[in-house]
C-alpha cells in the first residue's frame, strides 16, 4: 500500500478555513505534500476520490459556515494530470446550491454513465445523462426499510466499488451520546450492478467511534466536537492476506485511519426490515435519560423494602436511546424473558 494518495483535510490559519491537501503514505506515515487549488471561499472537506472513464475526479462538501444554519453543497471537480482539480461542478439535484444542505453523494461509474447514491433509505442512485448533463438525469428509486442498529438515518460514504455482480459501499450513521454531540458508527451495503440499483446485502455495525481517541477540536466549528468514524474511501485486498477490505476514514474530525476489513457478516435487508427491541435494566431506576433535553424514564421494578433504590427497566429499538443507555454505568442488557418477569410484578 505504500505510495498511495491520500485527500484530507487541513485547517489553513492564514485563510482561516479548512482546504484540502495531498498526503503521500510511505513506510506507514502520510506525508503532507500539497494543497489543492480550488475555486471558493467556503470550508472544503469530506474528499472522496474516485475514476470515471479513465479520469479521476474528486467529490467534496464546501462548507458555508458562517450562515445559520450553515449551509454544505456538494461539489465535484475533474484532476488533472498534477492531480489538482481543472473544473468544478455544483450538480443541480435536490437542494443542492440553494437554501438547504446536501452533501455525501456517493460516485461511480457504470455503462459509460457517471452515477451517484444520492440516498440510502430510501435507495435513489441518480444516473446523469451524456456528458454529465443531469437536466436529462434519470432517478433509480428502490424503497426497503432499514433498522440498523447504529443510527437512524444512513449516510453515504466511500464511492461504491464493483464487486462480481454488485457493488460494496462503507457507510455512516450516528446516535446520541452522553458528553459529545454525537458518536458515529460505519456499516456497509452491497447493491445491484443494474437498474435499479437494488440494495441486496448489509451488515451489523462493523466499526464504532471510540471515546479513548483523541479529539482535535475544529477551529471552523469550535463547538463540533462528536466522536467520529467517518469512511471516505476503500478498496478490495488482493494480496492473499487477511483482510477482504481496506477502508479510509477521517476519526474524531481529527486525524486520518485506515481499517481492515477481514470478513463481513452480511444479512439479507429483510432482517433489518422492523426494528429489534432490545431490554435494559438501570441500577438507578428514577434517573431519567436525556435524549435532546427531553427525559425518557425508566419503568420502575416494585420496591420490596423502603431502604433499596428502586431498579428501572426498558425496552426499546431507538437507536439513540440504546446508546445513551449504554454510555450509562448503572446499566446492562437484559433478556426478554427477565422483562416480561418484571412486566409482571416479579
Amino acid at each position: 500500500m505504500d505510495g498511495k494518495r491520500f485527500c484530507s483535510r487541513a485547517y489553513d490559519p492564514a485563510q482561516k478555513r479548512s482546504r484540502l491537501i495531498w498526503q503521500r503514505r510511505i513506510d506507514n506515515e502520510l506525508i503532507a505534500e500539497e494543497p489543492l487549488d480550488m475555486n471558493g471561499k467556503g470550508n472544503f472537506e469530506d474528499a472522496r476520490v474516485f475514476q470515471h472513464e479513465g479520469t479521476n475526479y474528486i467529490a467534496y462538501t464546501e462548507g458555508i459556515y458562517d450562515k445559520t444554519p450553515f449551509l454544505a453543497i456538494q461539489q465535484l471537480s475533474r484532476l488533472g494530470p498534477d492531480w489538482q482539480p481543472e473544473d468544478k461542478f455544483t450538480i443541480p439535484y435536490g437542494f443542492n446550491g440553494g437554501r438547504r444542505s446536501e452533501k455525501n453523494w456517493q460516485f461511480f461509474s457504470h455503462d459509460g454513465r457517471l452515477h451517484f447514491v444520492y440516498s440510502i433509505v430510501p435507495h435513489i442512485v441518480v444516473e446523469s445523462g451524456p456528458d454529465f448533463d443531469f437536466k436529462s438525469a434519470k432517478e433509480h428509486r428502490t424503497n426497503a426499510p432499514l433498522n440498523w442498529p447504529g443510527g437512524q438515518v444512513l449516510r453515504g460514504g466511500t464511492p461504491p466499488i464493483r464487486v462480481g455482480d454488485s457493488f460494496i459501499t462503507f457507510f455512516h450513521s450516528h446516535a446520541e451520546h452522553r458528553e459529545a454531540n454525537r458518536r458515529y458508527s460505519m456499516g456497509a451495503y452491497t447493491f445491484e450492478a443494474k437498474p435499479p440499483f437494488r440494495i441486496t446485502a448489509i451488515s451489523p455495525v462493523l466499526l464504532r467511534a471510540s471515546e479513548q481517541d483523541e479529539i482535535v477540536p475544529n477551529p471552523s466549528v469550535p463547538s463540533w466536537n462528536p466522536l467520529v468514524v467517518f469512511p471516505v474511501g476503500a478498496w478490495q485486498e488482493k494480496d492473499g492476506g487477511d483482510a477482504e477490505f481496506t477502508v479510509t476514514l477521517g476519526v474524531n474530525d481529527s486525524f486520518d485511519a485506515l481499517a481492515s476489513i477481514v470478513k463481513i457478516p452480511w444479512q439479507p435487508p429483510e432482517a433489518y426490515a422492523k426494528p429489534k427491541l432490545r431490554y435494559f435494566q438501570a441500577e438507578n431506576g428514577p434517573m431519567p435519560l436525556m435524549n435532546r433535553g427531553q427525559a425518557v424514564q425508566w419503568k420502575i421494578r416494585k420496591l420490596r423494602s423502603p431502604f433499596y433504590q428502586p431498579k428501572g427497566y426498558m425496552a426499546t429499538s431507538d437507536p439513540n436511546i440504546i446508546a445513551l443507555i449504554e454510555n450509562r454505568k448503572d446499566t446492562k442488557e437484559i433478556s426478554e424473558r427477565i422483562y416480561n418477569e418484571y412486566e409482571a410484578g416479579k
